[in-house]
């Protein structure tokens, strides 16, 4: 689906560039502890995705079937596989001048 998700790690840089003040620009490392927690939210929040992201039983622009690529992935989250990712704390405000 040619998703970009690259620019939320630069969000400080942009309320900047966009005049605001940066009051916190803070990354989380996730804890290894949590892995299992992310990666089942994480299935559970594209579960909802691929309802709007499937026609026909495929991934809208691709050629892979929803059902074959979510199976693979239970298998392999099965076998110790998980999904982290860092969290990102950016809190800005317009300039109080």
């Amino acid at each position: 689906m040619n998703l970009d998700y690259s620019w939320v790690g630069t969000l400080g840089s942009l309320f900047q560039r966009h005049r605001l003040e940066v009051i916190e620009d803070k990354r989380m490392r996730a804890k290894d502890e949590l892995r299992k927690e992310m990666t089942d939210s994480l299935l559970m929040a594209l579960s909802h995705v691929a309802q709007i992201a499937v026609r026909d039983g495929s991934m809208i622009g691709t050629d892979k079937n929803w059902e074959e690529l979510w199976t693979k992935a239970a298998d392999e989250i099965g076998q110790g596989v998980s999904i982290t990712m860092d969290m990102l704390v950016i809190v800005g405000r317009k300039p109080t001048d």
